[in-house]
């Protein structure tokens, strides 16, 4: 009889780390819309900032940004936007992309200390792209690159 109740236990955890799976795999959908940087063989992750209070907040108030995922801003049009490091807890790389993802503008190694400086493109942008710092030194990403982004949205 002790043991019924051993592998209802166990059954109960197997459908409880089930779920939880499946519950965390469709918050990651859910804030990607579907969006992923494709570099060297590797599928990167992108949260989409596409509202301003998206944007504004980015990646601010976080501890730490997962490996393998990044932040992508879109525009509707090109134009010079800025990045700040308000309330951010650990360095990033920044990119500013043409409308054909082209890299137009890199920033490495932006400092949290940096706030309140604001850093823009050196061209009008229409997209960014926010990852850990150390990500475009990793990736072997250089100035006039095209990136291969797909936007599902």
């Amino acid at each position: 009889m002790k043991w019924k109740y051993i592998l209802l236990v166990v059954f109960l955890l197997f459908l409880s780390v089930f779920y939880l799976n499946q519950v965390k795999n469709k918050i990651v959908e859910n804030d990607t819309n579907g969006v992923y940087l494709n570099v060297n063989n590797e599928k990167i992750i992108l949260e989409v900032a596409d509202t301003y209070q998206k944007k504004v907040k980015g990646l601010s108030d976080r501890q730490f940004l997962d490996e393998n995922t990044g932040m992508i801003f879109l525009y509707e049009e090109s134009g010079n936007y800025g990045i700040w490091m308000n309330d951010m807890n650990f360095p990033i790389d920044i990119f500013w992309l043409d409308e054909n993802f082209k890299v137009i503008t890199i920033k490495e190694k932006v400092a949290t200390t940096t706030y309140p400086l604001i850093f823009y493109p050196d061209r009008p942008a229409k997209y960014i792209l926010e990852f850990n710092s150390g990500f475009a030194k990793k990736m072997n990403i250089a100035l006039n690159d095209v990136l291969d982004i797909s936007l599902s949205l």
